[in-house]
């Protein structure tokens, strides 16, 4: 039943979501040449969460400077810690992947990102960093 107006919606979708489309097909050709964990990543992480209308969150300031309490250098620690539950994950297409097998390492690796506190993504501490699409 969902799924009868999926063309449309789907349609709908790429017209009014095109900047969503071009950002995520961005993010995927660097994904192609990066290794997701890598420092040279980082930056197609944090242009996608402001594509994504995430910038909110993120604090002010220039979100890609590694020093004091920056987005960036937030993301990079988190990120390390995200190795440890998904370093050994293999990286392939959701399609491809046991989500059972794997499924207690994402939960682990979203918490980690979502988490508040002083190592929060969030710019206010007090708050998780759930990454959610409208």
């Amino acid at each position: 039943m969902i799924l009868d107006q999926a063309p449309d919606a789907i349609d709908r979708y790429n017209r009014s979501g095109l900047h969503f489309n071009l950002v995520a097909e961005a993010i995927c050709s660097a994904r192609e040449s990066l290794a997701p964990f890598s420092s040279e990543y980082e930056p197609c992480i944090i242009a996608g969460l402001i594509a994504f209308d995430m910038g909110r969150m993120m604090g002010g300031g220039d979100r890609y400077d590694l020093t004091g309490r920056s987005f960036r250098s937030r993301l990079r620690a988190k990120m390390l810690r995200v190795k440890d539950f998904l370093g050994k994950t293999p990286l392939v297409c959701l399609e491809q992947i046991d989500l059972n097998a794997a499924a207690s390492h994402i939960e682990a690796a979203y918490n980690c990102l979502a988490a508040s506190g002083s190592a929060a993504l969030h710019d206010d501490q007090r708050k998780q960093f759930h990454v959610v699409v409208h």
